[in-house]
């Protein structure tokens, strides 16, 4: 017996241990791409919410500041309010129209599905209480009182 035919030298992998660690690999990249795709969906939904609630509360802001200008209410409607200012006689309008709050057809607020208006004069204080529903499906809300 020769002293090649003995030692029988193997070298390499085999075409299936190769296609085995080529599936197994295909596998592992399946689940790293998926695992990213799920990620990056959930940042995308965790920044849509926080954008939406910055939008609520400056809607709140802008409404809450004109609504503190108000002196005194001449008529009330669930989405119309005629009134007249601190500073002045004049007899001022702020109304929802689409989906705008606006206050002399200025606007001061959009991205609001549905806004309504209450006037209280039962107390001893006078108060206008408002809410609004936003466009995302949050609601944001106050009172005025004199």
């Amino acid at each position: 017996m020769s002293l090649h035919k003995a030692i029988n030298i193997k070298s390499g992998f085999t075409f299936l241990e190769l296609m085995v660690a080529i599936a197994i690999a295909a596998i592992v990249v399946a689940l790293a791409f998926r695992f990213m795709q799920d990620t990056s969906r959930g940042i995308r939904m965790q920044e849509k919410r926080i954008g939406n609630t910055e939008k609520m509360i400056i809607a709140r802001k802008q409404i809450e500041s004109a609504m503190n200008r108000i002196d005194a209410v001449i008529n009330v409607s669930n989405n119309e309010i005629d009134y007249k200012e601190l500073s002045s006689d004049s007899i001022h309008q702020m109304i929802f129209r689409g989906d705008s709050l606006a206050m002399d057809n200025i606007l001061i607020s959009n991205g609001i599905r549905k806004v309504n208006f209450e006037f209280d004069t039962t107390k001893r204080k006078r108060v206008l209480y408002w809410e609004c529903e936003m466009v995302n499906g949050g609601w944001a809300g106050g009172a005025v009182g004199r």
